[in-house]
């Protein structure tokens, strides 16, 4: 964000009072035209952003298995062998579903 585009969001804060007035300045910012944006190279972004996230949470579901196989019997999911299956489903969904396509997806939209 350059100095003139700070300027004109400081002054703007100060000026605009009417809700289309706000709306107008919300418009003007680089945010909202990058998140409505219908650039395929915006969009390819979006979807790595997610994959990214995605491989957050999946590998979030990874380290809980992993420690819950270290020993014998269930010992961090309170007895619940239900949970232990609940959180494999989870993290194979997230890894499959919601990291791989968003990758594979975003490789061909850029």
């Amino acid at each position: 964000m350059g100095y003139t585009e700070a300027g004109f969001i400081f002054i703007s804060y100060f000026y605009l009072t009417s809700l289309n007035d706000w709306f107008l300045c919300f418009k003007l910012t680089s945010c909202y035209s990058f998140t409505f944006s219908t650039n395929a190279k915006d969009i390819g972004t979006f979807y790595l952003v997610f994959a990214l996230f995605a491989v957050i949470v999946g590998t979030a579901f990874s380290i809980l298995i992993r420690i819950e196989l270290t020993g014998p019997g269930v010992q961090y999911l309170n007895g619940d062998h239900q949970t232990y299956n609940i959180v494999v489903t989870a993290h194979a969904f997230v890894i499959i579903f919601f990291m791989v396509y968003f990758i594979l997806y975003s490789q061909v939209i850029i």
